[in-house]
């Protein structure tokens, strides 16, 4: 009747349900009437490691997809299984998958792609007013740091697990026009003993707490958070640009995703030169933070017998989370609107002014990038307990820890990722259903 073979009639009605879901959700056309794959187990399981790996930003190549297919078809028990190029591209071509990532290497900023990104702002922010022009981006932080040397040791061994108990991570959204919301906290336990007493423990003293095993941020609490922030914004009658950095916690899905949240990704390796939290309001908070640390410890200090271990250890969370929002308030107006500015997210003006000037009116760091290491009153506290730190040292004490998941540094991402398909504890992870 339809003139084609029966092959093809058996073919289709053996995957009625996914051509009728794939024309239901206006699939490309190229995938509707693809011939399926010989071996569907190997298909599936290997599309759904690609997808964890693309959602954790990590390189794939089609060499590594053959290679990966390979080692999957021995693991199910399928001997036969050929990776040739023409299965490779009639996999990309059922799956939808148009280029595959060359290299996810952190590299030198771009010079480029900066200026080419800053001419595409002027159209993406048009008809944006200040206020809706948002950035929002994550720190690891010591909240029990003392200033000492001990601090790179501890960075180095603050990858997860029980070390993570040392450290918090914290979430912050900025807008143009120097307003910024409640910080958010991730912790490791999702109740601590000092949350005893407290009715709500997931908005202790009015901060949105969340927790995981790393106390990371990952794409469940990014999405929950936005979610919340898209209703709030929903009741204002409000739609912002939101811009975002490239990390696994961050998924792609999240474009489109919101009714009042058009969200927007910075190209990659550019944050430095490109995300306004990155440009000195983070730095801002922690010179704050740090502050209040250092002058807790000095006032237990003084005329006690307690050493500045037993003073360091005595800071519980819900402490730390108090002297979060106190720092953040701490942070100006003037300070996120100019680091906007340096970011080329508004016009610039003649007058820019240092991120740190309200830490410290009288000395200014006349050297970009190094504006927090003359805030002579840090110094000084920094100095009573090593006096060969600086205080630009221990401000920066945490840049780098890790505040999402990612398998880009491990040697044994690829094994990791395909036990964590294989076994099947991917399904709630991951975007591929």
């Amino acid at each position: 009747m339809f003139k084609c073979g029966r092959t093809q009639i058996q073919t289709i009605l053996k995957n009625q349900e996914s051509i009728t879901r794939d024309y239901e959700t206006n699939a490309p056309a190229a995938r509707k009437c693809l011939r399926g794959p010989q071996y569907d187990d190997v298909d599936s399981t290997l599309y759904d490691w690609y997808c964890l790996a693309r959602q954790r930003l990590v390189p794939v190549t089609g060499p590594m997809l053959q290679e990966e297919a390979l080692i999957i078809a021995r693991s199910l028990g399928i001997n036969d299984f050929k990776a040739s190029n023409g299965w490779l591209q009639r996999f990309k071509d059922r799956n939808n998958i148009k280029q595959l990532v060359v290299s996810g290497e952190s590299g030198d900023v771009n010079q480029e792609t900066v200026t080419a990104w800053r001419e595409r702002l002027v159209t993406l922010v048009h008809g944006y007013s200040p206020k809706d022009i948002w950035n929002e981006d994550e720190t690891g932080c010591f909240f029990r740091a003392l200033p000492d040397k001990t601090l790179a040791d501890a960075k180095k061994a603050c990858k997860g697990g029980k070390k993570a108990k040392i450290r918090i991570t914290l979430a912050f959204f900025v807008n143009a026009a120097g307003e910024k919301e409640m910080p958010i906290v991730i912790g490791k336990s999702a109740s601590p003993r000092c949350f005893k007493g407290i009715r709500d423990k997931k908005m202790p003293l009015g901060v949105p707490y969340y927790s995981n095993v790393k106390a990371w941020m990952d794409s469940v609490i990014m999405l929950d958070i936005l979610k919340k922030i898209n209703r709030k914004l929903a009741r204002q009658k409000r739609k912002v640009i939101l811009f975002l950095d490239n990390v696994s916690s961050h998924s792609p899905d999240l474009v489109g995703k919101f009714s009042n949240i058009k969200v927007v990704f910075l190209p990659k390796n550019t944050t430095s030169r490109l995300q306004p939290l990155d440009a000195g309001i983070i730095k801002n908070f922690k010179a704050h933070y740090r502050k209040l640390i250092v002058k807790h410890a000095l006032s237990k200090i003084d005329g006690s017998t307690l050493t500045a271990t037993q003073i360091a250890k005595s800071i519980d969370l819900l402490t730390a989370i108090r002297w979060v929002k106190q720092a953040w308030d701490a942070v100006s107006a003037d300070t996120i609107v100019n680091c906007f500015k340096h970011c080329g997210v508004q016009p610039h003006t003649d007058e820019v002014m240092d991120p740190f000037a309200d830490l410290d009116e009288e000395s200014k760091d006349e050297q970009e990038g190094d504006s927090g290491s003359q805030d002579e009153e840090l110094q000084e506290l920094v100095q009573q307990f090593e006096p060969e730190l600086n205080a630009s040292d221990y401000i920066n004490a945490d840049e780098d820890l890790p505040t999402c998941d990612t398998y880009v540094n491990n040697e044994n991402w690829r094994d990791e990722l395909r036990d964590e398909v294989l076994s099947g504890s991917h399904a709630k992870k991951t975007g591929c259903y």
